[in-house]
């Protein structure tokens, strides 16, 4: 399980690396149309996608409690700017990277469990949950690619098989 975590954790960051430069050929204007399927326009879909991942990993490396870890995820405007985004994204990627890194086989099997403000209690090995996150990153960035798409870019391959190919595992 933690090498696969690992591995999910560096495709998330290479997957990202081939969505920067569509994102950076868009307008303001297509920035900002609605219509993404995820949170309305790209740059919230992109900004939610960012704020997750540091939310969820703030709470798995100890630096935040679930609670405003959780909060932390829906407090601050969408990112003014692609440069911002993608230093925001560095700071998650390398927080969620340093946290993998540091995992054992009895971390990734620990439940974890946060009752959430809607009054449901997540109970779940680490493990369960970085999986989700790291999912939850591929199917939101569909989510931005697929609206790249209909902004007349091209979001680059994202697909995990190319990955694959290009970094074979050791």
């Amino acid at each position: 399980m933690i090498e696969t975590l690992r591995r999910m954790y560096r495709y998330q960051d290479w997957a990202m690396e081939q969505l920067w430069p569509g994102l950076d050929g868009l307008t303001p204007e297509e920035l900002d149309t609605p219509g993404c399927s995820g949170n309305g326009t790209i740059r919230g879909t992109l900004t939610h996608l960012i704020r997750v991942q540091n939310g969820w990993f703030s709470w798995f490396d100890g630096t935040m409690s679930a609670a405003d870890a959780q909060s932390m995820r829906r407090k601050d405007p969408d990112f003014g700017t692609m440069a911002e985004a993608r230093a925001a994204w560095r700071e998650a990627s390398d927080r969620a990277e340093a946290c993998v890194a540091k995992l054992s086989d009895a971390d990734v099997a620990k439940v974890w469990t946060h009752t959430m403000g809607s009054g449901f209690t997540l109970s779940q090995p680490l493990g369960e949950m970085m999986l989700h996150v790291a999912n939850h990153g591929t199917h939101t960035r569909a989510q931005i690619a697929a609206a790249v798409r209909r902004a007349g870019k091209e979001p680059g391959v994202l697909e995990y098989l190319k990955f694959a190919i290009m970094h074979p595992a050791a």
